[in-house]
């Protein structure tokens, strides 16, 4: 029995075959055996074990996560009319600052710094005091 060759001598002979023609006359043989050869380089897949199946309880899962959040809710203390009027008014106004940071971005090309974003909002509003209300 002939002893196995390596791949590079395989593709080696396919590269040396003669044109007559047009075709590539490759004896079948060569080309069965560096099809073998390429089959055999392959590397093989791992057998899969057999693992035990594992459930999850339901603290694990988070199934649970939802009365959890119901029975804490009570916990807070809920926000007041005018503290609500004052919450969506800032949100309003975040939510115009970072249309306005977009359309920077735009117009630039690139994200803006702080200052610009700040001018572009109001000319008399600092880059600290800008930082202080979004953070």
């Amino acid at each position: 029995m002939e002893e196995p060759q390596p791949i590079a001598e395989k593709v080696t002979k396919l590269d040396d075959t003669k044109l007559s023609g047009g075709k590539a006359s490759i004896q079948k043989a060569d080309a069965k055996s560096a099809i073998t050869a390429l089959a055999e380089s392959r590397p093989k897949p791992k057998p899969r074990s057999k693992a035990k199946t594992v459930r999850a309880s339901v603290s694990e899962t988070g199934k649970d996560s939802i009365a959890t959040y119901l029975k804490t809710m009570a916990n807070h203390e809920l926000l007041k009319a005018d503290e609500e009027k004052i919450l969506a008014r800032e949100i309003q106004k975040l939510i115009k600052w970072e249309t306005t940071r977009e359309e920077l971005e735009l117009d630039f090309a690139r994200p803006p710094t702080y200052a610009e974003w700040a001018k572009r909002i109001d000319p008399e509003l600092t880059v600290p005091m800008m930082k202080r209300q979004i953070h």
